[in-house]
């Protein structure tokens, strides 16, 4: 692992356990103009207290209540369920570093050009952020970047009518997917031998690369005269577990599961598993798609890649998730659907 890539990860250790540390940025040097203030002075010093991020959806909703407890941050309104820390990190200091650079309009009507607006007063309405634990909370609305050849953020302190482009690049993170740990798993498709889908509706589908060095993914079964729906369709059913997140995410012990749609189950040459059941009231019912996964491995796994699919059972035990909807399709299709017309 680069250097880099070792001070991230460091960073966000710090951040799960005790917060942000920041140092106070250094004095200019002598004859240099002072840097404009801080957007929200006294936050920088105070990250390490911040406990609890109230997020409301620019539609006036209640988004995310992201909080640190004693095993680190997670979201409350999603059961407890991990909270991204990149996410986190990234707003927090972005906030805590934001210097205004420029006062901007302090009527409603500038607001909402901006996207400041009060969230759920209709378009323009700004993404709200409260940070709790510390004294005052500190309340903002997180507006539009400004554009590119300015730079910057538009921000604007709930409860004041100004508004102000800030430095800095603050991300609205406007779906719970952001603040969630999205990261389900991610399965490169040259480690995949064999992928099987068993719909509940159809005949089942299976692809499979033969070796390692074989050029491209079969789809097995393909009657004589018949083609594949696509070139490429078997290797994006070979990448259903590639870079797998999830959309959103619920308790399976709580929830109602919509009927079975399909079981997949993905084989990797060096022998770990991953088998996918996938539920929905219809196949045209994007809202009612949940996956439920479980890893384990063949006899000729080694004991790392048992380890490993132990990992990942520990994040999928219990839950079922929402996944993108183009990632549900490749998990649940049918053998006639992966043939083209006659």
């Amino acid at each position: 692992m680069s250097g880099r890539g070792l001070l991230i990860l460091a960073l966000l250790a710090a951040l799960a356990v005790a917060g942000v540390v920041l140092t106070r940025a250094p004095a200019p040097p002598a004859g240099e103009a002072a840097p404009e203030p801080r957007f929200l002075p006294g936050l920088h010093e105070r990250l390490e207290s911040v406990r609890r991020v109230d997020v409301q959806a620019p539609d006036g909703a209640d988004l995310a209540t992201v909080v640190r407890g004693d095993g680190g941050w997670s979201v409350a309104n999603r059961w407890d369920y991990p909270a991204d820390l990149e996410t986190l990190r990234g707003t927090l200091i972005g906030l805590a570093e934001a210097r205004e650079l420029e006062p901007k309009s302090d009527r409603p009507e500038g607001h909402a050009r901006l996207g400041v607006a009060e969230p759920g007063s209709g378009p323009g309405s700004g993404l709200g952020l409260r940070l709790g634990g510390i004294e005052p909370a500190v309340a903002v609305l997180v507006g539009q970047p400004a554009a590119e050849e300015v730079g910057g953020t538009y921000l604007r302190r709930v409860g004041e009518d100004r508004a102000w482009l800030v430095s800095g690049a603050i991300e609205r993170h406007d779906a719970i997917a952001d603040w969630l740990d999205d990261r389900l798993v991610d399965l490169a498709a040259i480690r995949v031998h064999r992928v099987r889908i068993e719909p509940v509706d159809g005949e089942p589908v299976e692809v499979l690369l033969p070796s390692q060095d074989a050029p491209r993914f079969e789809i097995l079964g393909i009657p004589e005269g018949r083609q594949p729906l696509s070139r490429t369709l078997s290797k994006s059913i070979a990448r259903g577990l590639a870079e797998l997140t999830l959309v959103d995410v619920r308790p399976a012990a709580e929830t109602r599961l919509p009927p079975l749609l399909a079981r997949t189950r993905f084989e990797t040459f060096d022998g770990l598993v991953i088998e996918v059941e996938a539920f929905a009231a219809g196949r045209g019912e994007p809202p009612r798609r949940l996956v439920r996964l479980r890893a384990s491995t063949l006899a000729h796994a080694g004991p790392g890649l048992r380890e490993s699919a132990a990992g990942l059972n520990a994040r999928f035990d219990g839950w079922l998730y929402r996944i993108p909807d183009y990632k549900f399709v490749n998990l649940t299709y049918r053998f006639a659907d992966v043939l083209a017309p006659e």
